[in-house]
């Protein structure tokens, strides 16, 4: 016997701090460890403006890990999906690999004596 559950509890993300949950939280402490280091290296030669740019650039794809969730799936996973229908071939030849039925076994044409 099973017992039906609601579609919305299946999808139901804990928060830990500050409404984010632990996929969240995990995001932004890596982008907080490469973009400060980035920008106090980077600020001296590129100046504020420009250090803000591209810590921005940087940061912004590494962020859509933690909240973008196209139809449901995680950021990687719909990635993974997209390059993975690009990489496969797109027609789908029929092959057999059965020894039984090769071009050697063929079987003979109807009405004839093996």
């Amino acid at each position: 016997m099973r017992a039906k559950i609601p579609r919305d509890i299946t999808i139901y993300k804990p928060k830990i701090i500050a409404g984010f949950n632990l996929r969240q939280i995990v995001i932004i402490a890596i982008v907080l460890v490469i973009t400060i280091p980035l920008y106090i290296v980077c600020r001296k030669t590129l100046g504020d403006n420009t250090t803000g740019w591209v810590i921005m650039l940087i940061a912004l794809p590494l962020l859509l890990f933690g909240w973008y969730e196209p139809q449901g799936m995680s950021f990687e996973r719909y990635l993974f999906s997209i390059v993975w229908t690009y990489v496969t071939p797109r027609v789908r030849y029929f092959k057999i690999e059965d020894e039984m039925v090769g071009e050697n076994n063929v079987s003979k044409k109807r009405g004839q004596k093996r």
